[in-house]
């Protein structure tokens, strides 16, 4: 996806330009590269820098496990599927970030998370794409009717065949980050939905599994990031879909790419999390810039070779204290 830049006369003479992507955002200017720069510095001034070091891993769990994405500050990216994640954990320097999509912090009773709520609120149509998380007590569960039973005597509502399906690996995660302080370290929850929702300018995409949906969130990432087809491509000829499916890959590059946030640009989902949370934040990024414009004498949309950054909100998990507990946790 690139950038939109809407080019007008101004009446006193020069031109105009706004960015619909950034509220607000406006700048003018006697010639259009003067406008074009005016635009850059507008937008750059309110771009926070990169993070300074550690490499940032999207994971997502795929039939084969989990399926890692892992993004330095220099070098190639690199992938691979793990059987568990603290292997990734137990290899990773402190001051890498581990984004994992997977419910973090479990409710204990019939309130549910607020987290999951507001980004619920935020997708509209797509609210589905959130799905509940079990009550702590349903992890000791070891079939679906008992497991339905503890979130009905619980919570109130029984569990998903959806959520059972993943219980081993929330299972697996909360135990980790029970025991291991460096995972509480470096391990955050992610709603990749979120990101997508946020590059798109805080619009629902078509689903994801629909030609359409795929083809969305693929050009949000590779504006973002444009050698991700290359990537994509390298991954598809690397892996059977019978263990990494296409959406895994696509939500695993978008969890990466949240975790290469800097801490300064981001914000909580909730505002205001209660006890032992794993939030969302904020997050900018870059894209490749095309003008659309109606001022005469310019064709529609002619490229522009300039690289403009887009605000665009990620929420992305800030820093627990303790370990996931009894109280409603973050998750964008």
């Amino acid at each position: 996806m690139k950038l939109t830049i809407v080019v007008h006369d101004a009446e006193e003479g020069g031109y105009w330009a706004e960015v619909p992507a950034i509220a607000g955002c406006v700048s003018q200017g006697d010639s259009i590269g003067e406008l074009l720069e005016n635009v850059r510095e507008a937008i750059e001034g309110v771009m926070p820098a990169k993070p300074a070091s550690g490499t940032a891993y999207g994971i997502d769990g795929c039939r084969a496990g989990w399926f890692y994405v892992a993004l330095a500050r220099s070098g190639e990216p690199r992938w691979g599927i793990v059987g568990a994640i603290e292997e990734l954990v137990s290899s990773a320097d402190d001051s890498d970030r581990i984004f994992v999509d997977i419910p973090i912090g479990l409710p204990n009773g019939r309130e549910g998370r607020l987290c999951d709520k507001e980004a619920r609120r935020r997708l509209g149509r797509r609210a589905s794409t959130v799905f509940p998380p079990p009550v702590r007590a349903a992890l000791a569960a070891a079939t679906y009717e008992d497991a339905n039973r503890i979130s009905r005597e619980e919570s109130g509502k029984g569990m998903t065949k959806q959520t059972f399906a993943i219980l081993p690996k929330i299972r697996e995660v909360d135990c980790l980050l029970r025991k291991s302080e460096k995972a509480r370290h470096i391990i955050r929850e992610v709603h990749p939905e979120i990101c997508f929702w946020a590059l798109a300018g805080r619009s629902p995409l078509s689903p994801k599994k629909t030609g359409a949906g795929f083809d969305e969130r693929f050009a949000l990432l590779e504006g973002f990031r444009p050698s991700v087809g290359e990537d994509f491509d390298r991954i598809r000829t690397e892996f059977r879909r019978g263990d990494v499916a296409d959406d895994d890959i696509l939500d695993a590059m978008a969890a990466a790419i949240t975790a290469s946030a800097d801490p300064v640009a981001l914000k909580t989902l909730p505002e205001h999390p209660t006890r032992t949370p794993v939030v969302f934040r904020w997050k900018w990024c870059t894209w490749r810039t095309r003008i659309r414009t109606p001022a005469k004498g310019m064709s529609d949309a002619a490229p522009n070779p300039l690289h403009l950054p887009r605000f665009s909100r990620f929420f992305v998990p800030a820093d627990p204290a303790t370990p996931p507990g009894p109280s409603l946790a973050g998750r964008g």
